[in-house]
This record gives C-alpha cells, structure tokens and sequence, in this order.
C-alpha cells in the first residue's frame, strides 16, 4: 500500500457520517436505505458491533475506504461457533489500483482472532473476489442458481426488443409455460396446510433444531435473530420486506421460504424444509402456485452446498440449474472448526441470506 494512505479502526458511532458518505458515493439506492441499513447492522445489532475499519488519505485526512467484520454464528456438525462475516467493503474510484484496498481487507483478518472468532466468510463481488483472497480467504466456489421462469416475460424481452410486441409474445406463450408446469399437477397431503406468518416464531424451532445437527456448516437460526435479519421487529422493522412463505404440519412448521421482491422476481434468501419428500414437494409447488398467483415472473434461488432432496425436487419442479457470479469465499483461523473443511462446498448450507446483507 502506498505510503499516501493510513488503515485505522472506526467507530460505529463518532464515524457514522462520514461512513455514510463513503456509502453514499459507492452504493447504489438513495441515502435514506443507507442509513436504516447502518442503524441495523452497526446500531442494532443482537450479535454485537462489527469490527470497522477506515483509510485515510494522509494528505486530506478524509475517509477514501472501508471494510467491516460482522459478528455472527454458525453450527458446525452440531456445535455452535462464532464466526464473522466480511462485508461493506468500499473504497472510492481515484483511490482503487494501487490504493488501500488490499490493506484494509488484511487489516480485518487479524480481528478473527482478537474477538475470537474461529473463521469468517463471505461473498463479495467479482471486483472485489481477487483483494479477498489475496487477503487470506479461500475460494469455496461459486453459488449454484436455481431459477424457475414462471411467464415467457423474460425469455421473451432478452430477444424481443420492441416493448408491444414483447408484451403481445409474453401474453400468448405464459400460459402454455403455466400449464406444462409440474406445480399444476401435484396435490398437496393433507397433513399439511399453508401460511404466511408475520414473523418468526416457537413453531419454527423443531426445524431449527433439525438442521443444525443435519445440513453441515450452516448459519444459526432462532427468532430473535430471524426477525431482526429480516426486519419484523426493531428500530428499522419494515415487515413486508421478506415475506415468510410457510408450508405447517400440526402446531409445527415443516419447512419454509424467506423471499425479496426483485422487479417481479422472487429472491429467495432463505429456505429450509424437513428431509421429507412430501413436506419438500408441498413447498416448493405451493410457493410457485403463490408466485405465479400474484403474478411475479420469476422465483431465483441462490445456494452452496452438496445436491441433497431439496436441490433435486427443484430441478423436478422446473428449475433450471445455472452458476451464479458471486461465489463464497471463508477464512479458517488455525484448525479446522469442529474437525470439518470450510474449505469444501459439500460440506455447506448456504443461502443469500447467510450474509446478511
């Protein structure tokens, strides 16, 4: 790193303007999303403070860079470990290259350690992969997407350029799309029904308990942290931001689909079922019945890990399988945690929700 620049830590609180401002210049969205976002994450947070850390320019003294390191836990073959996650990495356009970058991701490692976190991790964007590794953090390979196209819309405005004629091949080839669908075919068993809870609550925990000694490296899962993450409670509660999609057997959930509106797509950030193939296909073809019922075009899943039910009923069900951009990327201070490789992606479940951001 060039001598122009100095790595120091931050603090949430006395840096949160001109962190804001960093964001601001960096970060798509107005500023106002920003801000609720650090009141959540660095204001608000259950599992603690975020380890920051800032460049300065040593010639204007002003914020050109940062990099954080989010608290957070993961279950590693039934036991619970604390770990990080890398994330709101930005450093300014005049000062990438040969500037802070690299400097500010190592500044971030040694903290594992000092908080005593037993690894981290990540998934940063392709800009920004080859600084991470350089940093430390190995590469776990990329996401596998799983997409189901519920309307000819997108298909049809990749090659049709013109907005009418677009709209007029849409509405004539969506209804066959619809009708040659698995979902249209399946009965769900009686044995379950179907909600949208507002929030999380006890009836989700026997599934929580179930994963956590079932799926390998996987992300702690309780209420509390659940409505947090996905703001159903707190000072920056916006409920109807991820909708809980949930599939009920008796006074238990068997399985369930967190989901972000993306133009009309589904972004699923979370899913978890039990290892029971009715409670999976009754998820699954319940949730594109609900999405294709209220019209979005698409549902896209992000996921790493090995194929298990759940994957191989997605493709069942019409789900084209593809390679996602972003990839996930972990830091192992010292021995492996609990004996296990974070270093390979069979031995993970990991969705887009598990970074957070």
């Amino acid at each position: 790193m060039s001598a122009r620049y100095s790595i120091v830590p931050g603090d949430p609180q006395a840096d949160r303007v001109e962190v804001l401002d960093l964001a601001t210049r960096n970060r798509p969205g107005p500023r106002s999303r920003l801000e609720a976002k650090y009141t959540k994450y660095y204001e608000n947070n259950p599992l603690g403070t975020p380890s920051l850390f800032l460049a300065r320019d040593n010639k204007s003294g002003s914020l050109v860079g940062m990099a954080a390191l989010f608290p957070t836990t993961l279950w590693i073959a039934g036991e619970r470990v604390p770990a990080g996650i890398g994330g709101d990495f930005a450093v300014d356009e005049d000062h990438r290259g040969f500037g802070p970058a690299l400097a500010l991701q190592r500044a971030t490692v040694p903290a594992v350690s000092e908080r005593g976190l037993k690894c981290a991790y990540g998934s940063p964007n392709r800009s920004s992969e080859l600084i991470v590794g350089r940093a430390g953090y190995a590469d776990v390979g990329r996401l596998t997407r799983f997409v189901k196209l519920l309307s000819a819309r997108p298909l049809v405005d990749r090659y049709v350029s013109r907005p009418r004629l677009a709209s007029l091949a849409s509405g004539v080839a969506s209804p066959f799309a619809s009708i040659l669908s698995r979902e249209r075919l399946h009965r769900r068993s009686r044995r379950f029904s179907v909600e949208e809870p507002e929030r999380f609550d006890d009836r989700f925990t026997s599934l929580w308990e179930l994963a956590r000694g079932q799926l390998g490296v996987t992300s702690e899962r309780n209420a509390e942290l659940l409505n947090w993450r996905y703001e159903k409670t707190g000072p920056s509660a916006a409920p109807g931001n991820y909708p809980i999609f949930a599939v009920v057997e008796g006074d238990e959930v068997a399985g369930y689909v967190v989901y972000r509106m993306g133009d009309d797509s589904r972004l699923v950030y979370d899913v978890l079922c039990r290892p029971d193939r009715p409670a999976v296909d009754a998820l699954i073809s319940e949730f594109i019945l609900d999405a294709r019922g209220k019209k979005a075009s698409a549902i896209d899943l992000g996921y790493a890990g090995p194929p298990n039910l759940l994957t191989g009923r997605l493709r069942a069900f019409g789900f084209l399988q593809r390679t996602a951009q972003n990839g996930l990327l972990v830091y192992v201070d010292g021995e492996a945690p609990s004996g296990v490789d974070l270093g390979k992606a069979e031995n993970w479940y990991f969705t887009t929700g598990d970074t957070d951001f």
